[in-house]
Protein backbone atom coordinates (compact mmCIF):
# COMPACT_ATOMS: atom_id res chain seq x y z
CA UNK A 1 0.00 0.00 0.00
CA UNK A 2 2.76 2.20 0.56
CA UNK A 3 4.53 1.71 -2.53
CA UNK A 4 1.56 1.90 -4.59
CA UNK A 5 0.27 5.59 -2.17
CA UNK A 6 3.63 7.10 -2.21
CA UNK A 7 5.77 6.09 -4.85
CA UNK A 8 2.72 5.65 -7.77
CA UNK A 9 3.50 1.63 -8.16
CA UNK A 10 -0.17 1.47 -10.01
CA UNK A 11 0.24 -2.69 -9.91
CA UNK A 12 1.03 -2.96 -5.77
CA UNK A 13 -3.20 -1.81 -5.71
CA UNK A 14 -3.35 -5.12 -7.04
CA UNK A 15 -0.78 -6.81 -4.89
CA UNK A 16 -2.57 -5.05 -1.84
CA UNK A 17 -6.32 -6.03 -2.26
CA UNK A 18 -4.28 -9.52 -2.20
CA UNK A 19 -2.51 -9.13 0.63
CA UNK A 20 -5.62 -7.66 2.82
CA UNK A 21 -7.53 -10.93 1.60
CA UNK A 22 -5.22 -13.01 2.21
CA UNK A 23 -4.81 -11.43 6.10
CA UNK A 24 -8.41 -11.47 6.38
CA UNK A 25 -8.52 -15.51 5.67
CA UNK A 26 -6.17 -16.01 8.46
CA UNK A 27 -7.13 -13.36 11.03
CA UNK A 28 -10.57 -11.55 11.04
CA UNK A 29 -9.15 -8.59 12.77
CA UNK A 30 -6.95 -7.48 9.57
CA UNK A 31 -10.16 -6.31 8.47
CA UNK A 32 -8.88 -3.34 10.24
CA UNK A 33 -6.26 -2.96 7.24
CA UNK A 34 -9.47 -1.83 4.61
CA UNK A 35 -10.50 0.21 7.53
CA UNK A 36 -6.77 1.87 8.30
CA UNK A 37 -6.39 2.35 4.24
CA UNK A 38 -9.84 4.35 4.21
CA UNK A 39 -9.49 6.24 6.94
CA UNK A 40 -5.57 7.14 5.75
CA UNK A 41 -7.22 8.64 2.81
CA UNK A 42 -10.40 10.47 4.14
CA UNK A 43 -7.95 12.31 6.60
CA UNK A 44 -5.00 12.88 4.40
CA UNK A 45 -5.37 16.20 1.94
CA UNK A 46 -2.97 15.81 -0.01
CA UNK A 47 -4.67 11.77 -1.21
CA UNK A 48 -8.34 12.10 -0.30
CA UNK A 49 -8.65 12.84 -3.95
CA UNK A 50 -7.66 8.89 -4.42
CA UNK A 51 -11.14 7.72 -2.91
CA UNK A 52 -12.54 8.55 -6.28
CA UNK A 53 -9.83 6.67 -8.37
CA UNK A 54 -10.62 3.26 -9.68
CA UNK A 55 -7.31 1.35 -8.32
CA UNK A 56 -8.44 2.46 -4.90
CA UNK A 57 -11.41 0.33 -5.32
CA UNK A 58 -10.03 -2.18 -7.35
CA UNK A 59 -7.56 -3.01 -4.49
CA UNK A 60 -10.72 -3.48 -2.01
CA UNK A 61 -12.91 -5.23 -4.54
CA UNK A 62 -9.92 -7.99 -4.78
CA UNK A 63 -9.62 -8.39 -1.62
CA UNK A 64 -13.05 -9.03 -1.16
CA UNK A 65 -13.25 -11.59 -3.66
CA UNK A 66 -10.12 -13.49 -1.44
CA UNK A 67 -11.93 -12.91 1.17
CA UNK A 68 -15.47 -14.55 -0.33
CA UNK A 69 -14.51 -18.29 0.84
CA UNK A 70 -14.91 -17.16 4.63
CA UNK A 71 -18.10 -15.63 4.21
CA UNK A 72 -19.35 -18.20 1.75
CA UNK A 73 -18.34 -20.73 4.18
CA UNK A 74 -20.06 -18.52 7.11
CA UNK A 75 -23.63 -18.51 5.33
CA UNK A 76 -23.47 -22.38 4.49
CA UNK A 77 -23.14 -23.01 7.79
CA UNK A 78 -25.26 -20.87 9.70
CA UNK A 79 -22.41 -18.06 9.90
CA UNK A 80 -21.10 -20.36 12.76
CA UNK A 81 -17.67 -18.52 12.99
CA UNK A 82 -18.55 -14.89 12.40
CA UNK A 83 -21.40 -15.64 15.17
CA UNK A 84 -18.85 -16.97 17.27
CA UNK A 85 -16.15 -14.01 16.84
CA UNK A 86 -19.09 -11.76 17.37
CA UNK A 87 -22.08 -12.65 19.63
CA UNK A 88 -20.57 -13.54 22.60
CA UNK A 89 -17.94 -10.75 22.82
CA UNK A 90 -20.48 -8.22 21.83
CA UNK A 91 -22.98 -9.28 24.50
CA UNK A 92 -19.83 -9.12 27.16
CA UNK A 93 -19.01 -5.82 26.09
CA UNK A 94 -22.23 -4.55 26.09
CA UNK A 95 -23.07 -6.04 29.49
CA UNK A 96 -20.40 -3.05 30.75
CA UNK A 97 -18.71 -4.71 33.55
CA UNK A 98 -15.52 -2.99 34.86
CA UNK A 99 -12.83 -5.07 35.62
CA UNK A 100 -9.75 -3.63 37.13
CA UNK A 101 -7.94 -7.40 36.57
CA UNK A 102 -9.26 -7.07 32.40
CA UNK A 103 -7.57 -3.42 32.33
CA UNK A 104 -4.32 -4.26 34.62
CA UNK A 105 -3.60 -7.67 32.79
CA UNK A 106 -3.94 -6.17 29.44
CA UNK A 107 -1.47 -3.58 30.39
CA UNK A 108 1.06 -6.10 32.33
CA UNK A 109 0.82 -8.94 29.15
CA UNK A 110 1.42 -5.92 26.35
CA UNK A 111 4.18 -4.35 28.85
CA UNK A 112 5.73 -8.45 28.27
CA UNK A 113 5.47 -8.67 24.70
CA UNK A 114 6.63 -4.89 24.16
CA UNK A 115 8.74 -4.57 27.31
CA UNK A 116 8.64 -1.28 29.32
CA UNK A 117 10.50 1.35 27.17
CA UNK A 118 8.84 0.44 23.88
CA UNK A 119 5.15 0.26 26.06
CA UNK A 120 5.98 3.48 27.35
CA UNK A 121 7.18 4.90 24.19
CA UNK A 122 3.89 3.62 22.29
CA UNK A 123 2.11 5.03 24.69
CA UNK A 124 3.12 8.46 24.74
CA UNK A 125 3.38 8.96 21.02
CA UNK A 126 -0.28 7.89 21.25
CA UNK A 127 -1.53 10.11 23.43
CA UNK A 128 0.31 12.98 22.09
CA UNK A 129 -1.33 12.29 18.29
CA UNK A 130 -4.58 11.95 19.44
CA UNK A 131 -4.24 14.81 21.98
CA UNK A 132 -3.27 16.94 18.67
CA UNK A 133 -5.92 15.57 16.59
CA UNK A 134 -8.81 16.27 19.10
CA UNK A 135 -7.69 19.21 21.03
CA UNK A 136 -5.77 21.14 18.34
CA UNK A 137 -7.16 19.48 15.28
CA UNK A 138 -4.01 18.88 13.79
CA UNK A 139 -3.21 16.01 11.12
CA UNK A 140 0.02 14.50 10.78
CA UNK A 141 2.13 14.62 7.75
CA UNK A 142 0.84 12.32 4.94
CA UNK A 143 3.60 9.04 5.61
CA UNK A 144 2.74 9.76 9.61
CA UNK A 145 -0.68 9.80 9.33
CA UNK A 146 -0.10 6.40 6.76
CA UNK A 147 1.64 4.78 9.66
CA UNK A 148 -1.35 5.47 12.50
CA UNK A 149 -3.92 4.83 9.78
CA UNK A 150 -3.15 1.10 10.92
CA UNK A 151 -2.10 1.62 14.45
CA UNK A 152 -4.67 3.62 16.32
CA UNK A 153 -7.79 1.45 15.20
CA UNK A 154 -6.39 -1.85 16.16
CA UNK A 155 -4.00 -0.53 19.35
CA UNK A 156 -6.11 1.95 20.93
CA UNK A 157 -9.24 0.45 19.86
CA UNK A 158 -8.76 -2.93 21.86
CA UNK A 159 -7.25 -1.10 24.42
CA UNK A 160 -10.27 0.87 25.32
CA UNK A 161 -12.50 -1.73 25.93
CA UNK A 162 -10.19 -3.65 28.06
CA UNK A 163 -11.81 -1.80 31.66
CA UNK A 164 -14.94 -4.41 30.46
CA UNK A 165 -13.68 -6.75 28.28
CA UNK A 166 -10.41 -9.34 28.21
CA UNK A 167 -8.59 -8.47 25.41
CA UNK A 168 -6.35 -11.33 24.61
CA UNK A 169 -2.34 -10.36 23.81
CA UNK A 170 -2.22 -11.39 20.59
CA UNK A 171 -5.07 -9.03 19.37
CA UNK A 172 -2.90 -5.38 19.30
CA UNK A 173 -0.15 -7.44 18.09
CA UNK A 174 -0.98 -5.88 14.60
CA UNK A 175 -0.34 -2.70 15.11
CA UNK A 176 3.12 -3.32 16.48
CA UNK A 177 4.30 -2.92 12.61
CA UNK A 178 3.26 -0.03 12.14
CA UNK A 179 3.78 1.05 15.89
CA UNK A 180 6.96 0.28 16.42
CA UNK A 181 8.14 2.18 13.43
CA UNK A 182 6.30 5.48 14.57
CA UNK A 183 8.17 4.73 18.07
CA UNK A 184 11.85 4.68 16.51
CA UNK A 185 10.65 8.51 15.23
CA UNK A 186 10.52 9.44 19.48
CA UNK A 187 12.89 6.84 20.82
CA UNK A 188 17.02 7.90 21.79
CA UNK A 189 19.30 5.84 21.29
CA UNK A 190 20.28 5.33 25.11
CA UNK A 191 16.50 4.34 25.47
CA UNK A 192 17.44 1.53 22.68
CA UNK A 193 20.27 0.12 24.52
CA UNK A 194 17.58 -0.05 27.69
CA UNK A 195 15.43 -1.47 25.82
CA UNK A 196 18.05 -4.14 24.64
CA UNK A 197 19.00 -5.06 27.89
CA UNK A 198 15.30 -5.83 28.97
CA UNK A 199 14.94 -7.68 26.25
CA UNK A 200 18.18 -9.33 26.75
CA UNK A 201 17.40 -10.22 30.35
CA UNK A 202 13.55 -11.14 29.18
CA UNK A 203 14.39 -13.71 26.48
CA UNK A 204 17.14 -15.52 29.23
CA UNK A 205 14.00 -15.86 31.31
CA UNK A 206 12.03 -16.75 29.05
CA UNK A 207 15.11 -19.46 27.45
CA UNK A 208 15.05 -20.85 30.99
CA UNK A 209 11.18 -20.77 31.44
CA UNK A 210 10.99 -23.38 28.26
CA UNK A 211 13.94 -25.38 29.10
CA UNK A 212 13.43 -26.35 32.64
CA UNK A 213 9.84 -25.27 33.40
CA UNK A 214 10.47 -23.51 36.34
CA UNK A 215 7.34 -22.20 37.24
CA UNK A 216 4.47 -24.46 36.31
CA UNK A 217 1.87 -23.65 34.19
CA UNK A 218 -2.25 -24.02 35.51
CA UNK A 219 -3.60 -24.19 32.66
CA UNK A 220 -3.57 -26.23 29.21
CA UNK A 221 -2.29 -22.81 27.85
CA UNK A 222 1.24 -24.54 28.06
CA UNK A 223 3.80 -26.58 25.62
CA UNK A 224 4.57 -29.07 28.26
CA UNK A 225 2.73 -32.57 28.33
CA UNK A 226 0.94 -33.53 25.85
CA UNK A 227 2.96 -35.58 23.34
CA UNK A 228 3.37 -37.57 26.83
CA UNK A 229 -0.26 -37.66 27.26
CA UNK A 230 -0.55 -39.37 24.04
CA UNK A 231 2.10 -41.95 24.75
CA UNK A 232 0.20 -42.66 27.86
CA UNK A 233 -3.51 -43.00 26.31
CA UNK A 234 -1.95 -44.41 23.02
CA UNK A 235 -0.86 -47.18 25.99
CA UNK A 236 -4.40 -47.42 27.73
CA UNK A 237 -5.72 -47.85 24.38
CA UNK A 238 -3.56 -51.17 24.03
CA UNK A 239 -4.97 -52.49 27.39
CA UNK A 240 -8.31 -50.98 26.56
CA UNK A 241 -9.29 -52.30 22.86
CA UNK A 242 -11.36 -51.28 20.52
CA UNK A 243 -11.68 -47.65 22.37
CA UNK A 244 -12.00 -44.12 20.96
CA UNK A 245 -10.71 -40.90 22.53
CA UNK A 246 -12.40 -38.00 23.31
CA UNK A 247 -12.08 -34.62 26.22
CA UNK A 248 -14.22 -32.07 27.18
CA UNK A 249 -12.42 -28.84 27.54
CA UNK A 250 -13.74 -27.28 24.29
CA UNK A 251 -10.74 -28.11 22.03
CA UNK A 252 -7.01 -28.17 23.89
CA UNK A 253 -7.09 -31.80 24.94
CA UNK A 254 -8.86 -32.93 22.12
CA UNK A 255 -6.92 -30.64 19.31
CA UNK A 256 -3.11 -31.75 20.97
CA UNK A 257 -4.20 -35.36 20.96
CA UNK A 258 -5.07 -34.93 17.40
CA UNK A 259 -1.61 -33.61 16.09
CA UNK A 260 0.22 -36.86 18.33
CA UNK A 261 -1.78 -39.56 17.50
CA UNK A 262 -2.16 -41.18 14.81
CA UNK A 263 -6.45 -41.58 14.69
CA UNK A 264 -9.15 -39.38 15.01
CA UNK A 265 -9.98 -37.51 18.68
CA UNK A 266 -12.97 -36.17 19.53
CA UNK A 267 -14.34 -33.35 21.55
CA UNK A 268 -17.46 -32.86 23.88
CA UNK A 269 -19.54 -33.26 20.55
CA UNK A 270 -19.61 -37.10 21.80
CA UNK A 271 -21.58 -36.39 24.49
CA UNK A 272 -24.02 -34.06 23.16
CA UNK A 273 -22.57 -30.56 24.08
CA UNK A 274 -20.77 -27.46 21.07
CA UNK A 275 -17.59 -28.38 20.16
CA UNK A 276 -16.89 -25.37 18.31
CA UNK A 277 -14.73 -26.62 15.05
CA UNK A 278 -15.28 -30.07 15.80
CA UNK A 279 -18.99 -29.58 14.85
CA UNK A 280 -17.88 -29.02 11.72
CA UNK A 281 -16.11 -31.83 10.07
CA UNK A 282 -18.75 -34.31 8.68
CA UNK A 283 -18.09 -36.62 11.63
CA UNK A 284 -20.78 -39.37 11.62
CA UNK A 285 -21.02 -40.43 14.99
CA UNK A 286 -23.53 -43.34 14.83
CA UNK A 287 -20.50 -44.91 13.23
CA UNK A 288 -19.31 -45.40 16.84
CA UNK A 289 -22.15 -47.13 18.65
CA UNK A 290 -21.32 -50.05 20.25
CA UNK A 291 -17.93 -48.61 20.84
CA UNK A 292 -15.71 -48.03 24.53
CA UNK A 293 -14.21 -44.88 24.94
CA UNK A 294 -11.14 -43.62 26.81
CA UNK A 295 -12.47 -39.88 28.48
CA UNK A 296 -9.59 -37.41 29.02
CA UNK A 297 -10.42 -34.70 31.51
CA UNK A 298 -7.45 -32.27 32.12
CA UNK A 299 -6.73 -31.42 36.39
CA UNK A 300 -5.61 -27.51 35.49
CA UNK A 301 -4.95 -26.99 39.38
CA UNK A 302 -3.01 -30.30 39.99
CA UNK A 303 -2.26 -30.85 43.18
CA UNK A 304 -1.67 -34.15 44.35
CA UNK A 305 -3.10 -37.85 42.88
CA UNK A 306 -6.34 -38.46 43.89
CA UNK A 307 -8.94 -39.87 41.89
CA UNK A 308 -11.79 -37.32 40.32
CA UNK A 309 -14.69 -39.31 42.12
CA UNK A 310 -16.98 -37.96 39.82
CA UNK A 311 -17.45 -37.54 36.26
CA UNK A 312 -19.30 -35.26 33.69
CA UNK A 313 -23.25 -36.07 34.50
CA UNK A 314 -23.87 -36.08 30.33
CA UNK A 315 -21.40 -39.41 30.07
CA UNK A 316 -23.80 -41.76 31.47
CA UNK A 317 -26.54 -40.32 28.92
CA UNK A 318 -24.29 -41.70 25.84
CA UNK A 319 -22.42 -44.65 27.96
CA UNK A 320 -23.93 -47.82 29.29
CA UNK A 321 -21.20 -48.06 31.81
CA UNK A 322 -18.23 -45.42 33.24
CA UNK A 323 -15.15 -46.89 35.49
CA UNK A 324 -12.40 -43.78 36.29
CA UNK A 325 -8.93 -45.62 36.19
CA UNK A 326 -5.80 -44.50 37.67
CA UNK A 327 -5.04 -40.75 36.09
CA UNK A 328 -2.37 -40.29 33.66
CA UNK A 329 1.22 -38.15 35.54
CA UNK A 330 2.99 -36.27 33.27
CA UNK A 331 6.60 -35.75 34.37
CA UNK A 332 9.22 -33.38 33.05
CA UNK A 333 12.95 -33.69 34.36
CA UNK A 334 12.00 -36.49 37.02
CA UNK A 335 9.22 -33.73 38.51
CA UNK A 336 5.67 -34.56 38.28
CA UNK A 337 3.92 -31.16 36.04
CA UNK A 338 0.77 -32.14 34.45
CA UNK A 339 -2.40 -34.53 35.84
CA UNK A 340 -5.35 -35.67 33.83
CA UNK A 341 -7.79 -37.88 35.24
CA UNK A 342 -9.11 -40.72 33.07
CA UNK A 343 -12.54 -43.04 32.61
CA UNK A 344 -13.05 -45.90 30.71
CA UNK A 345 -16.35 -45.39 28.95
CA UNK A 346 -18.24 -48.35 27.92
CA UNK A 347 -21.19 -49.20 25.03
CA UNK A 348 -21.45 -45.57 22.95
CA UNK A 349 -25.13 -44.55 21.81
CA UNK A 350 -25.10 -41.74 19.78
CA UNK A 351 -28.27 -39.62 20.28
CA UNK A 352 -29.45 -38.57 16.79
CA UNK A 353 -31.36 -35.32 16.30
Amino acid sequence: MYKAIFEDKKWFWIFGGIAMGLAFNSKYTALLLQIGLILFLIFSNKHRKLLISPQVWLSLVISIIIMSPVFWWNYQNDFASFTFQSSERTTSISEFKISPTNFFGAIAHQLLLLLPILFLVIITFSYKYIKRAVLKFKIPQAKTLFLLAFFIPTFVGFFSITPIYWVKLNWMMPSYITGIILAGMFISKKLVKTQIVFSVVFHVLAMIQILFYVFPIKSDDTWIGWNELAIETENLQEKYSNTFVFSNDNYKTSACLNYFMNQKVYAQNIIGLPALHFDYLGDDLSNLNGKNAIFIDSDKGFKDHKMKSDFNPELKYYFQKITEIQPIIIKKDGREVRKFWVFYCENYQAKIN
